[in-house]
């Protein structure tokens, strides 16, 4: 048996459709929902940017500048309709004697003469993804903590490198609200190259993904 107002309800909602058959009401419910879900996401829902990563982390040596750059291969997807766009990314890194350092984007890159070198393309600006898309960069970040010329001090051991990004938020101020986590591992032989090598011309040491080799 019905419930009184659902009873008292109904006459209500027949008058709204007139004297509509079964099947027209049907359609104009159908409509209706469509109309509501347009309008939802062509104002209301948010860009949604996933970032997936390469590989590899690439860490430089640079003569005269080792181990304060690190090599990305980016693709953001937004999943949305709406177009976003990242204004920030940065990169904080953990790993073995309480190693803590934190990278900040500062240009993009591509590979060359095969892929063991890259030069610049050209420094960071806000990268705009549209709606149902991606858009992949390679980005070259640097490290911020350290004073001029002063490595990081590496060592062999496991990483964790978390990547942070501020998608439609220009403001560094507000908290990041992007973000992947990767881990990688230094050996002994590549940690003292880091700490103690000094390059007579630009190359990167890649370091491969954990989550690439395991599948996660």
């Amino acid at each position: 048996m019905a419930h009184p107002t659902a009873r008292r309800a109904w006459p209500n909602v027949m008058g709204f459709f007139g004297k509509m058959s079964p099947f027209e009401i049907g359609v104009a419910v159908v409509a209706l929902a469509n109309a509501i879900y347009t309008a939802y996401i062509s104002f209301f829902q948010r860009a949604a940017i996933r970032l997936y990563l390469g590989d590899h982390v690439g860490i430089v040596l640079n003569p005269g500048d080792v181990g304060r750059k690190l090599h990305l291969r980016c693709n953001f997807v937004n999943s949305a309709v709406k177009m976003g766009t990242v204004h920030h990314l940065e990169v904080l890194v953990r790993g073995p004697q309480n190693f803590a350092a934190r990278f900040r984007w500062h240009l993009f890159y591509e590979y060359i003469e095969g892929g063991e070198a890259v030069r610049k393309i050209a420094d960071v600006y806000p990268l705009a993804v549209g709606g149902r898309d991606s858009h992949l960069e390679f980005i070259e970040s640097e490290a911020i903590d350290f004073e001029a010329g002063q490595r990081p001090n590496w060592r062999a051991g496991r990483y964790t490198a978390e990547v942070e990004g501020w998608v439609n938020r220009r403001d560094r101020r507000q908290p990041p609200n992007l973000r992947r986590v990767c881990h990688i591992n230094l050996s002994e032989e590549s940690a003292r190259l880091l700490r103690e090598s000094h390059p007579v011309q630009q190359h990167f040491i890649p370091f491969p993904i954990e989550e690439w080799a395991t599948g996660q």
